[in-house]
């Protein structure tokens, strides 16, 4: 499978768009905290398949559900 760099901004927004949060929600903000937190900058410039995005937005989704 292909890899390329998805950046956490990028990653954020797929994520958003999925959910449907609206950016400056609380529910858009938690998204964005949970994924810097696990995707430190240092790291974001490592490439990834889209099924690693896919499973970073999932352990997202699930970690921001379960802090509500």
């Amino acid at each position: 499978m292909e890899r390329r760099v998805i950046y956490n901004i990028e990653l954020s927004s797929m994520i958003r768009g999925f959910t449907g949060a609206v950016i400056g929600s609380g529910y858009s903000l938690a998204i964005d905290r949970v994924l810097w937190a696990m995707r430190p900058e240092a790291v974001e410039t490592i490439p990834i398949s889209t099924a690693d995005a896919a499973a970073f937005a999932g352990i997202v989704i699930a970690q921001v559900e379960s802090e509500e």
